[in-house]
C-alpha cells in the first residue's frame, strides 16, 4: 500500500518554502533524499537566484512608450511547480499564473483599437480618427521565462514583443463619408401644467438621444439610446397607455420620439427593423406611421444600411420635437398613406377611483401606408404597413382626488 510524504525545500534568505509532495509505492520510497539535493542545488536554487524581468515597448519615436515586469524571489515561489516522474523532479511553471502576473505590469501597454467615426459638435459633424491597439504577445514568453530560469545576469532579461492591431475601419475610409440631411421629422406636443412631467420626459429623452452615431451596417435603438428609464436618468411618471387606458407609469410620453424617431428613418430611407403602433390612435400623430415605446418589451429599431455615418440630431424648439438625420441618403422616398376603413368607436365611461387619467375619446380604424424608395426615378423598394387602432373609449374622471 502506498505511502503519502512530503520534503520541504528551505528558501533561506527570502524565508519561503516549497513543498516536494510525492507519493512512494511498496515500502521503500522512489524518490531519494539525494535526488532532492540535486534538484535543489541543480534547478532551484539557480532558479531563484535573481529576479527575471520582462521588458517592453510599444509605440516609436516620440510616441514610444515602455515598461518591465519583475518576477522577484517572492513571484517565483508562487510560479513554480515541482513536478515528479518516479524517482526524478522537474521544475515546472504555471503558464496562465505567469502571464497573469506579467500582465500586472506590462499591461498598460495594451489597449483596444478605435474605429474611426464621427460625433456631433454644434450642428457639424466631426470626423473622430481611428488609432491602433497594442496587445502583449503571449506566443514563447512563458518559454523565455522557463528558459531564463537557469541563466545569470543579463541572460535573465527577457525581452516581450507587443502586437499592433489595425482598426476595422480606419481613418482613411472617413475621405469617403459625406454628411448631409438625410430628412427631418418634428411633432407638437401638449404643454400646459398637466403636462409638466410629459415635456420633462421628452427633453431628458431628447437628451439622451442627441448625437447618437449609428455606424454602417449597425442598427439604431431607441430603447439603447434613451438609456435606462429611471429617475436617475431624468425621467419621471407620467401618463401610458396600457390595456387601452392611459395611467401613470415612469417614461410616460417618450413614444411621441419614437414616432419622430419612425417617421425620421421612413423619410431618411433607411432600413426599419422593428416598431409597433399605439393600441388607439392619438390625433397629434401620423395615423398609422407612429409609434409607442415599452422597454424592454416594444423598441424601435432601424438599420443604417448606407455606406457612411448616421448621426441623430435632435432638440426642442417650443413645443416642438424636430430630428433629423445626417448621413448620406441613398434614395428618395415617396409615401402613399392609406384612407382609413373599418371604423368603430368606444364608450363614454365614468371612473370614480382616485387614480383615475381622463382620456378623450377616439375612433378606431384600419389604415394601410406605404413608403416606395426611388433611386434615379426608378422603384427599388416598398415597405407596406397596415395598423388597425382600436377604439378609445371615453374616460371621466369624478373624485375629487384624481390627478391630485
Amino acid at each position: 500500500m502506498g505511502q503519502a510524504w512530503e520534503q520541504q525545500v528551505w528558501d533561506g534568505e527570502s524565508g519561503d518554502e516549497r513543498e516536494v509532495a510525492a507519493v512512494a509505492t511498496g515500502q521503500r520510497p522512489e524518490l531519494t533524499a539525494q535526488e532532492i539535493d540535486r534538484f535543489t542545488e541543480e534547478d532551484l536554487d539557480p532558479a531563484l537566484d535573481a529576479p527575471v524581468v520582462v521588458r517592453a515597448s510599444r509605440g516609436e519615436g516620440d510616441d514610444e512608450e515602455t515598461a518591465r515586469a519583475e518576477l522577484a524571489r517572492r513571484d517565483l515561489l508562487q510560479l513554480l511547480r515541482v513536478q515528479q516522474d518516479g524517482g526524478d523532479l522537474t521544475l515546472g511553471i504555471d503558464e496562465e499564473a505567469t502571464l497573469a502576473r506579467i500582465r500586472q505590469d506590462l499591461g498598460r501597454l495594451e489597449r483596444g483599437p478605435r474605429d474611426a467615426t464621427v460625433r456631433l459638435a454644434g450642428s457639424d459633424v466631426e470626423v473622430v480618427g481611428s488609432r491602433v491597439g497594442y496587445a502583449l504577445a503571449e506566443d514563447g514568453l512563458v518559454d523565455a521565462v522557463r528558459e531564463a530560469l537557469p541563466a545569470q545576469g543579463d541572460a535573465r532579461t527577457i525581452n516581450a514583443d507587443v502586437e499592433t492591431i489595425e482598426p476595422e475601419i480606419p481613418t482613411s475610409v472617413s475621405e469617403d463619408w459625406s454628411f448631409s440631411e438625410m430628412a427631418s421629422f418634428s411633432s407638437t406636443f401638449p404643454t400646459g401644467a398637466s403636462n409638466e412631467a410629459r415635456t420633462a420626459n421628452l427633453r431628458a429623452g431628447v437628451a439622451n438621444v442627441n448625437g447618437t452615431v449609428v455606424m454602417p451596417g449597425e442598427q439604431f435603438s431607441l430603447g439603447a439610446a434613451l438609456g435606462d428609464i429611471t429617475a436617475a436618468n431624468g425621467y419621471v411618471e407620467a401618463p401610458v397607455i396600457v390595456d387601452g387606458r392611459l395611467v401613470m407609469g415612469m417614461g410616460g410620453g417618450l413614444s411621441q420620439i419614437s414616432t419622430v424617431v419612425f417617421n425620421a428613418s421612413w423619410f431618411a430611407g433607411v432600413q426599419l427593423d422593428a416598431h409597433t403602433p399605439h393600441s388607439f390612435y392619438i390625433s397629434r400623430y401620423p395615423a398609422g406611421r407612429e409609434a409607442t415605446l415599452a422597454i424592454p418589451s416594444i423598441d424601435n429599431v432601424w438599420t443604417n444600411d448606407t455606406d457612411t455615418p448616421v448621426v441623430v440630431q435632435t432638440w426642442i424648439s417650443g413645443d416642438d420635437i424636430v430630428m433629423v438625420l445626417l448621413g448620406d441618403r441613398q434614395y428618395t422616398v415617396e409615401t402613399v398613406d392609406g384612407a382609413r376603413r373599418d371604423v368603430t368607436t368606444g364608450e363614454r365611461r365614468v371612473d370614480d377611483r382616485a387614480d383615475c387619467v381622463p382620456q378623450a375619446p377616439a375612433d378606431g380604424f384600419t389604415i394601410r401606408n406605404t413608403r416606395i424608395l426611388r433611386s434615379g426615378g426608378e422603384e427599388v423598394g416598398r415597405d407596406d404597413f397596415t395598423t388597425t387602432y382600436d377604439a378609445a373609449d371615453e374616460i371621466v374622471c369624478i373624485n375629487p382626488q384624481a390627478g391630485s
